[in-house]
């Protein structure tokens, strides 16, 4: 019972520690991204500041959306895989843009129009990469006895973690 509280304990540090990593890294990388495409040089630093600045606003984007997408699923699927495609645009939008968050999703949805099925695509493809570096991660770096992988447990969030900002 004991293992059981601390696996949940460090489920729930990995799952924020993601979801604020993912932010700031999404942030930072859309900023970079879109000066490159202008023909402008944004150094680390530069992306970094930008990427930082923008952080709370694009949390709020990843968690409202997040909470839409998760509630879709559960009532039926096809709504949450709507609303994954549909707001799949709206942290860039968050950095780029700098509205607020709803009006972050409401442009999302706005310039996903029209292209869902190809966001779709995309989705289904970074999902079965996801699935193949999670079961490389399991099958190479996850011991089988149930003391020694709890032990693991924080090196392995943190590897997981490095994969999702990678």
């Amino acid at each position: 019972l004991a293992h059981l509280d601390t696996l949940k304990h460090w489920q729930w540090y990995a799952v924020g520690l993601g979801m604020l990593f993912n932010a700031a890294t999404a942030a930072t990388l859309t900023y970079g991204v879109v000066m490159e495409l202008q023909g402008t040089h944004a150094s680390l630093g530069k992306c970094l500041s930008a990427g930082f600045a923008r952080l709370f606003p694009v949390l709020g984007v990843v968690l409202l959306s997040s909470i839409a997408i998760v509630a879709g699923l559960i009532a039926i699927i096809v709504p949450g895989v709507i609303l994954a495609c549909m707001f799949y645009v709206a942290t860039p939008v968050a950095v780029i843009e700098k509205p607020g968050v709803f009006e972050s999703l409401s442009r999302s949805k706005a310039l996903s129009q029209g292209r869902k099925g190809e966001i779709f695509v995309i989705l289904i493809v970074m999902a079965v990469i996801g699935i193949i570096i999670t079961q490389i991660e399991k099958t190479m770096l996850v011991p089988s006895d149930p003391e020694a992988a709890l032990r693991a447990l924080p090196t392995l969030m943190y590897i997981d973690l490095g994969t999702q900002v990678f």
